[in-house]
């Protein structure tokens, strides 16, 4: 993680031979650099392997500093090449200037025709809000059943919901009133439910459903994860951690709401377009479809916004230089 290289890299003349020796750097979801929480750990990372690169590409490493390092597999010479920096992102709008930033010489755009499954997206608006932001958000459930009905056709379905509680009501309420599209495997079923001592999950399993998010442990997500992989479950209910680090791809996507509670002082907030794009992007199973569907339920007023989802993408800045991040 960033966290982890940056606690690294700030002692990195103790680290000398294996900083130094690094020649390929890949950044994964470089749009986070424009995270208020981590993005500044991010930039200061690449900025400071940067750094340490030009400092150490001037000197010839010993046979001491070789030896009494961690590193021992380094030549005398390895430190004299140029690292290459390679970042990506699937959200990424003001591309030129990240590329600046890393003093890259090369910048490529994969638009939709690269995609190995072509997409679909639908917006479906659930009402209007009212006065009552939660009141709306709870009633998305009930739309849920009519909307895999109407776009899975038979095959699996990943909902994402925006709290870990939402995923574990969501889920269950399908287990009790919602058929499976398709012939279930109860053999497969019993043998994954058995694997978890968690209640819920288990009922949920064995309907052919589950949740899956942080508050999990983590031989529930892998029981989870490999029931989805396997197909042997019609629908997870899913945080949208599911979307950045899990690779589970699904015919169908849907986006339960577009805005999420963040506390007493925060109150309801959007979530981010990018955010919302690495959901989106989950749609469609290479090798197993020809297409992906995925569908934002949001309401009335919001709907033509999210029809036009790619254009509504924020310029990634650096927070960098904010002062809570001046340590």
């Amino acid at each position: 993680t960033p966290e982890k290289w940056d606690s690294i890299t700030r002692r990195w003349n103790d680290y000398v031979v294996l900083l130094g020796s690094v020649k390929l750097m890949l950044v994964d979801e470089v749009h986070m650099i424009g995270e208020k929480d981590r993005g500044s750990c991010l930039e200061s990372v690449i900025s400071r392997m940067k750094t340490i690169q030009r400092a150490a590409s001037s000197r010839m490493l010993t046979s001491y500093e070789i030896s009494s390092s961690s590193f021992k597999q380094a030549q005398p010479n390895d430190l004299a090449s140029n690292m290459r920096i390679v970042a990506v992102s699937a959200t990424l709008p003001n591309l030129g200037q990240l590329a600046s930033f890393i003093e890259s010489g090369e910048a490529y755009v994969f638009d939709e025709s690269f995609r190995p499954v072509p997409l679909s997206i639908f917006v479906q608006a659930c009402g209007h809000i009212g006065k009552n932001r939660y009141l709306f958000d709870k009633s998305l459930d009930q739309h849920v059943p009519s909307i895999l009905k109407r776009f899975s056709s038979g095959r699996p379905a990943i909902v994402f919901c925006h709290s870990k509680k939402e995923t574990e009501t969501l889920a269950s309420e399908l287990s009790k009133s919602y058929t499976a599209p398709t012939k279930l495997n109860d053999s497969e079923l019993r043998k994954f439910a058995g694997q978890t001592n968690t209640a819920s999950l288990q009922m949920c399993l064995l309907r052919g459903i589950a949740f899956h998010h942080a508050g999990l442990d983590a031989s529930d997500r892998r029981v989870v994860e490999e029931a989805f992989t396997s197909g042997s479950l019609f629908c997870l209910c899913a945080t949208s951690t599911l979307a950045m680090g899990v690779n589970l791809p699904a015919f169908l996507v849907v986006i339960k709401g577009t805005s999420a509670y963040r506390g007493t002082g925060n109150g309801h907030q959007d979530i981010d377009m990018g955010t919302l794009l690495q959901m989106v992007g989950r749609a469609g199973r290479p090798g197993f479809d020809k297409s992906g569907t995925a569908v934002i339920m949001t309401d009335s007023l919001s709907k033509t916004r999210y029809e036009n989802i790619s254009q509504g993408l924020k310029v990634v800045e650096s927070h960098l230089l904010d002062s809570n991040n001046l340590t």
